[in-house]
């Protein structure tokens, strides 16, 4: 239940935080913002020549567009973590921009250590002598735990078999980890922590664009034409005020290297919250083959 709370939060927060952007952003360059419908109806709108049946029903809109706020940040951040989740592995755009690194590069790194090593991890030896890797670790299990078990790694040949070793190994892993109560409650908080990192890298994917766009727009476009277009699409007077086209540059520059550094730092806290993350679901796991038989039980 606590982590269904936690994780309704971080969803939240995720979405707020995208929402947050965008305004600042719709701020910076128009001196207004694109919630206008939300702005009216929770601010003070209860009517002072009304009587009671007015204020009951702006207290009504009031807690509808509430409502329909919170439901919109959540929905927004759910997106966000789904399409960051589906992206992180399958989008090469991704990891050549440095968005983000590849889970299956952090599974290899966390079992058999840095590539630059001419040496495994203690932790693939301690997997090697249990015998897990060739068990669990696919068709190229036995040639991999053959080379940890000779200790070297200049076989180039056994280098690209290790992320698919990587890779088969930790699924079988997690399903014999995730069977214990105190593994499950540990693994599945770094989990919600490595989520919500992935996700704060990714909305630089979304924001840093609509920097961009908006921005080439108010540098480039009329005020006038700009305020029939908001006022066509929202259908108020959007009052916009633009800045000075300098102005404008400038912000830009600065927005887009705001958001690109909130977005290293988010690549930071999922890189090292992934590795936390499996090198405890490697070491739990050859942890498990130590207790005696039938110590461990399904839920």
């Amino acid at each position: 239940m606590h982590l269904d709370v936690a994780d309704f939060g971080a969803t939240l927060a995720i979405g707020a935080f995208l929402i947050v952007l965008v305004e600042f952003v719709l701020l910076a360059f128009y001196k207004n913002t694109l919630w206008l419908p939300f702005k009216d109806a929770l601010g003070p709108v209860i009517d002072r020549a009304g009587g009671a049946e007015s204020k009951s029903e702006s207290l009504t809109m009031s807690f509808g567009a509430a409502a329909m706020l919170l439901a919109l940040t959540f929905v927004l951040g759910m997106l966000i973590e789904n399409v960051s989740h589906h992206f992180a592995d399958t989008s090469l755009w991704l990891q050549d921009f440095k968005v983000l690194p590849r889970e299956e590069t952090l599974k290899t790194a966390a079992l058999f250590g840095d590539s630059k090593s001419a040496r495994f991890a203690p932790l693939a030896l301690d997997l090697a002598d249990h015998h897990l890797i060739s068990r669990y670790g696919g068709n190229d299990g036995k040639a991999v735990e053959d080379a940890v078990i000779v200790g070297t790694r200049e076989d180039h040949t056994i280098e690209n078999k290790l992320p698919n070793v990587a890779t088969q190994l930790y699924y079988a892993a997690k399903n014999a980890v995730y069977r214990d109560p105190s593994y499950y409650n540990e693994l599945s908080r770094i989990k919600m922590r490595i989520d919500f990192s992935r996700s704060f890298a990714c909305i630089g994917t979304v924001i840093i664009p609509t920097i961009l766009i908006l921005g080439t727009i108010a540098a480039s476009v009329s005020q006038q034409r700009i305020q029939r277009t908001f006022q066509w699409c929202l259908g108020v007077d959007p009052q916009i005020v633009l800045v000075p086209r300098r102005v404008t540059l400038r912000r830009m520059v600065a927005l887009t290297a705001l958001v690109i550094l909130l977005c290293w730092l988010g690549r930071l806290a999922f890189e090292k919250e992934a590795t936390e993350y499996y090198l405890r679901v490697y070491g739990y796991f050859a942890s498990l083959h130590d207790r005696p038989p039938g110590a461990l039980k399904a839920n």
